[in-house]
């Protein structure tokens, strides 16, 4: 579980059913102790980039209601790049 504690967005340009489907990429750029950073790209399919944003999300303990670290094994995982582009890569 987590938290979105901070989000930045920029809007370049419209977004219309003429531009579907679009793309989004989502890129984790720092992972600390309680938080990781992310940046998001949407582009069109015609290759118009539509938006960025970058969020900070930090790990919840809902029992606690506080931030709780990030274990190695999440770290790991979440700074491990993925290509979901790939056929038969899993989506999870």
């Amino acid at each position: 579980m987590y938290v979105i504690t901070r989000l930045d967005l920029e809007y370049l340009h419209e977004l219309t059913l003429d531009d579907s489907p679009a793309s989004v990429t989502s890129t984790v750029v720092n992972a600390g102790t309680t938080s990781i950073t992310t940046q998001e790209c949407i582009v069109s399919r015609h290759g118009k980039e539509i938006a960025y944003a970058t969020a900070v999300l930090v790990w919840w303990d809902t029992g606690t209601a506080s931030k709780r670290a990030l274990t190695s094994t999440e770290r790991t995982a979440l700074l491990t790049p993925t290509d979901y582009s790939s056929p038969g890569a899993s989506r999870t």
